[in-house]
């Protein structure tokens, strides 16, 4: 699926070409000129699945932990129409309430992001995946207006936690973490911009973790699963090693809230995640096409959103939310 992705971009890219040389009566070379940027994405991942690839051949393929397929999780997550399981993606929120037709609240490709997963007694459950442009962006919000002291991080998503759990005594709810990488906690603009006279919040999980903790004073948060994964540095972030930390198993294939027993369940990524087919299938769950589509969607209309908010020479800075809740 990664290859095809990689693969369409490059086709894209190409077909983007060809279109400028037919449109224009005499093409000038900055014309003629791909679009190198999408290109070298494509052959760099190109590239990496293939190293990662031999890798795998050589005997270093590492064992996923593993949910049971044909457990009741197993099956709800696998059906492709996802009556029992609520999806969820990157920079996204979602909710479910005592009495819903779905189950389970899930989301996929947990890398250097977290999984907050909520559940109380009384089978409300929350979930949402914070990635780093999501925060970043509500931190650059408050900061463009002005609100230093008594700023919400993640306002939209924070809102929506209190609403949910409003009426709920804080000793039946749980909070659980679950993500992020070790080596890319510490983040320098947390240090230099946000909270410069704050050593606590120098990290990418302890931020999260006061917004969750904000939003639901007394609440208990279990963090045993968070930067569980070494991954790599942000000067590191290449490619080849986002594949790697996948094929090596530091990535959550799936995490999973059951909201009728408060349980989480994980399961980490193999060589199949990286090169599909290539090998033995992958033993555990395997998350519905429509899912892993409807996450590259997403995705793809996210980092636009994020782009817009680079400013530019003569350009105002768009302060739209990353973060926003889920929508079918």
């Amino acid at each position: 699926w990664a290859k095809a992705t990689q693969d369409a971009r490059l086709g894209l890219a190409v077909c983007d070409f060809c279109d400028n040389v037919l449109k224009s009566d005499s093409p000038t070379l900055l014309q003629l000129r791909p679009k190198f940027t999408e290109i070298a994405l494509a052959a760099e991942m190109h590239m990496a699945m293939q190293e990662v690839l031999a890798e795998a051949r050589s005997g270093t393929i590492v064992a996923p932990s593993t949910i049971d397929p044909t457990s009741v999780l197993g099956t709800a997550l696998q059906e492709p129409t996802s009556i029992l399981t609520a999806y969820f993606h990157e920079a996204q929120f979602r909710e479910l309430h005592p009495g819903s037709k779905q189950r389970f609240l899930s989301t996929t490709n947990v890398m250097n992001g977290i999984a907050v997963l909520v559940s109380s007694s009384d089978g409300r459950a929350f979930g949402t995946h914070v990635n780093p442009d999501s925060l970043f962006s509500s931190l650059y919000e408050n900061n463009v207006r002005g609100q230093k002291k008594g700023r919400i991080i993640l306002e939209n998503m924070s809102r929506a936690l209190r609403r949910v759990f409003r009426d709920v005594d804080p000793s039946r709810v749980t909070i659980s973490l679950v993500g992020g990488w070790k080596k890319m906690d510490l983040h320098p603009e947390l240090r230099e911009t946000y909270f410069p006279e704050e050593e606590a919040m120098w990290s990418f999980s302890a931020v999260v973790r006061r917004c969750v903790a904000e939003a639901l004073p007394g609440a208990s948060i279990d963090e045993s699963r968070l930067n569980h994964c070494e991954g790599v540095e942000w000067r590191e972030y290449t490619a080849k090693n986002q594949l790697r930390c996948t094929l090596q198993g530091q990535t959550f294939r799936v995490v999973a809230l059951d909201s009728h027993t408060g349980e989480v369940e994980t399961q980490t990524t193999d060589v199949t995640d990286c090169v599909p087919g290539s090998l033995a299938g992958s033993p555990g769950v395997r998350v519905p096409v429509s899912v892993t589509q409807g996450m590259t969607r997403h995705v793809t209309e996210m980092l636009g959103r994020v782009e817009k908010q680079i400013p530019g020479r003569g350009q105002r800075r768009s302060l739209s939310p990353i973060m926003t809740e889920y929508r079918d």
